[in-house]
């Protein structure tokens, strides 16, 4: 390969490191520059493509899978480069995943290539056996999936008959996921889904709660994400505002009552009667009730209330503009710690503008 001279300044600190480096790799400074120059483009150009060390050298591999680039590749075209089948042979990597591996071969066949001739040659069976583990282990896989899914139908089946369900449909599991349900989502389409809760302090952008279920609903969420709340901080708020999807009998009731004792602002449903005054008690009404409805007539709740939108939409739209569009894991568990790592970034950056903040109003006075 033609090699060319190129000025190039860097740190102190830098060309210590990659003096060390070489050092320890028992190569020159120019060839490790050159090799980190290199992966840091490839890198770049194929986002969720890692170098890791082997003892055939460096080598390509997808990020968070213990997968070299070569190994996909080899699956893919025994598959007749079929994506389908590709997907069913690794169900444990997402889309984005194996993509990520087809970018890079087809940016750099010729390394791929090379890599996937040395090791025939080393082992000729090795790449064959490499598939078959890789089609055993999708396999075993699905069969999990499946067992899981039929346990949850079971589940759901008893929660339709004690629920004294009309719902004459016979209950459904995905077997991708077992875990998920099927909800409406926003675009008016029904698909399986997970329901992510965030809780925020309205007076700062701080995400103080995040809460993971697989109901469609929002009934019964709130009395779950107050007890975090109390068990991470030590105490509950003394108000609460949410939309209208919270607000059930039950929970307010609950609420009420310690060890919660909060106020709730939470709209209140549009009666069917037509005439008939909303924030009105009704015969049957707890306490509680009562006094929520008498509430959310004053100006002050309204005001509460209007406040709603604008912060809880803010962490939605934090977290949609980091990608939380879609998951692409599995389960309850998985889901929620995407979730928290997303509120922990939230975090970290408001923490960080409001020390700054505090540090620049108290360098003014």
């Amino acid at each position: 390969m033609a090699t060319r001279v190129r000025d190039l300044s860097i740190s102190d600190e830098l060309d210590r490191e990659i003096s060390r480096e070489s050092t320890d790799r028992a190569t020159t400074w120019s060839a490790l520059a050159t090799e980190l120059l290199e992966e840091a483009l490839r890198m770049r150009r194929v986002p969720g493509v890692v170098f890791v060390d082997g003892p055939a050298g460096r080598r390509a591999a997808v990020a968070g899978t213990g997968l070299d680039i070569w190994e996909i590749v080899a699956t893919w075209q025994a598959a007749a480069e079929d994506f389908v089948k590709l997907r069913q042979s690794y169900g444990w990597l997402t889309e984005p995943q194996l993509r990520a591996a087809l970018a890079y071969y087809e940016l750099y066949p010729q390394e791929i290539d090379e890599r996937l001739r040395r090791e025939v040659e080393r082992d000729p069976g090795a790449v064959t056996r490499r598939q078959q583990a890789a089609q055993e282990r999708a396999a075993q896989e699905r069969e999990e999936r499946a067992r899981a899914a039929l346990a949850h139908v079971a589940t759901l089946a008893q929660a339709k008959q004690a629920q004294r369900s009309h719902n004459p449909r016979e209950p459904r599991a995905s077997s991708t996921d077992p875990e998920a349900r099927v909800m409406k989502l926003s675009d008016g389409g029904y698909r399986p889904a997970y329901n992510l809760q965030f809780a925020r302090a309205l007076e700062a952008p701080i995400v103080v709660g995040v809460a993971v279920t697989n109901a469609g609903c929002d009934f019964g969420q709130l009395p779950p994400m107050l007890a975090q709340v109390q068990a991470r901080y030590g105490r509950t708020p003394a108000t609460v505002v949410t939309d209208g999807g919270f607000a059930k009998m039950a929970d307010l009731v609950t609420l009420s009552a310690p060890p919660y004792a909060c106020t709730v602002i939470a709209p209140v449903q549009k009666p069917r009667k037509r005439g008939q005054d909303p924030y009105a008690p009704r015969p049957g009404d707890p306490p509680a009730v009562r006094a929520w409805r008498e509430r959310m007539a004053t100006p002050a709740a309204q005001a509460l209330l209007r406040q709603r939108p604008g912060a809880a939409e803010w962490v939605n739209a934090q977290v949609s503009n980091r990608g939380l569009r879609r998951v692409v894991v599995r389960g309850l568990a998985k889901v929620r710690a995407v979730a928290l790592w997303h509120a922990l970034a939230i975090n970290l950056l408001q923490g960080s503008a409001l020390r700054a903040a505090a540090a620049a109003a108290a360098a003014a006075t």
